[in-house]
């Protein structure tokens, strides 16, 4: 009995862990590193499954001590003091490409199943993008400047439209967020780049009262090749047209000015 209430006692001393998990920034390898110190009883990934069809977030913090989504931070931000809060910031231009390729597999014959279950705006721009040839730069323009307005909402400076926080907001993002950008980002216990993972995430393990354990880091599963070719400079001036926000916020944060 004394060693069950010391184990009480000690897990009492433990902070909950809130990850905002930007998509397609390595936030599986984050998922997977929590939840074996945590436990995965008491974790709960992909939470926003749980926040869109209704549920508070505030009640998955308290029944468990790791939370990680592709939520908004809009979504959880009035539960800053209930846990530390904890988000990765990836190369803009990698990222972008990465979300293209992810959207894109729903355009494989064995993901249909999957893509009929998502929205119709969704399906919109996946099709958009599955008539593109990605190899193209030409083509690759026309698909980006002829976005939908759920198509800057998927692929227009997404990290930074994370934190920002409104998952209602469709339009295209200008320089003149970045401050309350910044200001959003500083709120947050921890960020990194993912180059800084290894170094930052068995910190904000200590921080919240666990073991330091070493992180390894895996590298993006579904980070394969691609048609899009970011060698190519003028590949890279079609991308920037949305993700010039980001490529500013990931400066702001690789060069410790936040």
């Amino acid at each position: 009995m004394k060693i069950q209430l010391q184990r009480n006692k000690i897990q009492d001393k433990h902070k909950k862990i809130v990850f905002m998990h930007i998509p397609k920034t390595a936030g599986s390898s984050v998922n997977e590193y929590f939840t074996s110190i945590v436990g995965s009883e008491k974790s709960r990934t992909f939470a926003e499954h749980d926040i869109y069809s209704g549920k508070l977030a505030g009640d998955l913090i308290s029944k468990y001590d790791f939370v990680s989504g592709h939520f908004f931070y809009g979504h959880v931000a009035r539960f800053q003091d209930q846990a530390l809060f904890f988000t990765v910031l990836r190369d803009p231009y990698k990222q972008l490409v990465s979300q293209i390729k992810w959207l894109d597999r729903y355009n494989l014959q064995h993901n249909l199943a999957e893509k009929n279950d998502l929205s119709r705006e969704s399906k919109d721009i996946i099709e958009m993008i599955g008539q593109t040839d990605l190899g193209s730069v030409h083509q690759l323009d026309e698909l980006l400047v002829h976005l939908p307005p759920y198509g800057y909402h998927l692929l227009n400076n997404l990290q930074s439209r994370f934190i920002i926080g409104d998952s209602g907001n469709f339009d295209p993002l200008s320089l003149r967020d970045i401050g309350f950008i910044a200001h959003n980002l500083k709120k947050f216990d921890y960020f990194c780049t993912l180059d800084q993972l290894s170094e930052v995430v068995p910190q904000v393990a200590m921080a919240a009262g666990y073991n330091d354990t070493p992180f390894d880091r895996h590298a993006n599963r579904n980070d394969g090749p691609t048609e899009i070719d970011l060698r190519d400079p003028i590949v890279r001036k079609v991308l920037e047209k949305h993700i010039l926000v980001d490529l500013l916020l990931y400066d702001m944060v690789e060069n410790s000015a936040i």
